[in-house]
């Protein structure tokens, strides 16, 4: 026996609406049919009723087969096929329902328990093949939007990973040399890592990397990129800034790091080396390059700062 299905009949015709009733019981007897007469009261139904197919007269008392597949789409009505019976020879109008998105057309002289029933099985069919091929498509994208945001973030920290980093920075120079709006791009590296895990383990010193990371979050906007580069070692873009602005934003994660190690029962103080460079669209570096060039400024600031660091711990021991 034929799987029951319930199929939607639109004809304003109350002898054709009976010939395909009998038509589908001779071969489905235990289809449930429901029937319309015109196009809003077929629309109507199928917002509030699941149905497996429609079956439609291509003519209709407010408007024709077509028309009927345009408003159902236009409505996100259309969950299932729809087969649209037309005229002898109307070989223009045939068409003009395939490319509507109708199912089948059939020509209602022609029309018999055998082709009816063919008709509604291999529609409902290729339906259920397209939606099941659809929704594998769905699934398979959405799993590739998470393997390529895995790919791109840094699991210890959450921020971008250098692979994920690059990928917008390149993204944000591209723009800017169309806008001609700045950049500041900062290399930044956390002090002393490996005294802290060699002090209190790495798990401690893994999450000095996330707290570091945390200021950061703290210290630049939203719409700013921070990626961590691997290890120790983060950069920084920020958009639409200046070298003054990078001025302000160091003092600013200064300020974000000393108000981080004020908190009571810390066993280390978190600390910094950075170097930062401008981009200029109008003079051109590649991402590499700037990569490198505030790279060197951070050794430079680490260097520095560990030469007044043993000045410091001179004159305390002189006094």
């Amino acid at each position: 026996m034929s799987e029951p299905l319930h199929i939607l009949l639109i004809d304003d015709d109350e002898i054709d609406r009976m010939a395909i009733r009998r038509a589908l019981s001779a071969v489905r007897p235990n289809t449930v049919i429901d029937e319309r007469s015109d196009q809003t009261s077929g629309l109507a139904a199928l917002r509030s009723t699941t149905y497996d197919c429609v079956i439609t007269d291509y003519r209709l008392p407010d408007g024709d087969g077509v028309s009927l597949l345009e408003r159902a789409a236009g409505d996100n009505l259309l969950n299932c096929p729809v087969i649209v019976l037309t005229g002898k020879g109307h070989y223009d109008i045939d068409l003009a329902v395939m490319e509507a998105g109708g199912a089948d057309y059939l020509e209602k002289d022609d029309i018999n328990p055998a082709t009816l029933d063919r008709s509604v099985r291999y529609a409902v069919e290729r339906h259920r093949l397209v939606t099941n091929l659809l929704e594998a498509n769905q699934r398979l994208n959405h799993m590739a939007m998470e393997l390529r945001e895995m790919s791109l973030h840094d699991d210890l920290t959450g921020t971008a990973n250098r692979r994920g980093f690059m990928a917008l920075a390149q993204q944000q120079l591209a723009m800017s040399r169309r806008t001609g709006r700045k950049l500041v791009l900062f290399f930044i590296d956390l002090d002393g890592l490996k005294h802290i895990n060699d002090t209190f383990g790495h798990g401690e010193g893994d999450a000095a990397i996330v707290e570091t990371a945390g200021v950061l979050r703290e210290t630049f906007r939203e719409s700013d990129i921070i990626g961590r580069l691997g290890g120790d070692e983060f950069a920084v873009l920020a958009i639409d800034a200046s070298g003054a602005n990078a001025e302000i934003l160091k003092e600013h994660l200064q300020e974000n790091l000393n108000r981080h190690n004020a908190r009571e029962h810390r066993r280390y103080s978190l600390s910094v080396s950075l170097g930062s460079v401008q981009f200029d669209p109008a003079v051109p570096a590649s991402l590499e390059e700037l990569l490198s060039e505030a790279d060197s400024l951070m050794y430079e600031n680490k260097v520095a700062r560990g030469q007044q660091r043993e000045r410091g711990a001179l004159a305390a021991t002189a006094h």
